[in-house]
């Protein structure tokens, strides 16, 4: 798995491996909160980066499968909850999971 920043080239913030089955449904969440990315799968935080260099202030988000097939039933994108002009390193908690 991979976070990527696209800002006229593709920039790999952090990655790690991910081993996944065939059929396996697994709970997915991003949180970017200033230049602070983080990924969570299953509940469990898996990424995390520190985007020093021009962090976005807005944009999208995008689900790439390289190899393979890849599904969702949905995807969610909600505004941050609490002060999100905090400085970066402030600790923070996870995202929900329904």
């Amino acid at each position: 798995m991979q976070l990527v920043k696209v800002l006229g080239e593709e920039t790999v913030l952090a990655e790690t491996s991910c081993p996944w089955s065939f059929g396996e449904a697994r709970g997915f969440a991003l949180e970017v909160r200033g230049g602070v990315v983080r990924a969570w799968l299953d509940g469990e935080l898996l990424l995390e980066a520190r985007d020093g260099e021009e962090p976005l202030p807005g944009g999208a988000v995008g689900l790439v499968c390289e190899e393979g097939t890849v599904t969702c039933e949905a995807v969610r994108v909600t505004p941050l909850r609490g002060d999100v002009s905090r400085p970066q390193g402030d600790p923070i908690s996870r995202p929900p999971f329904p």
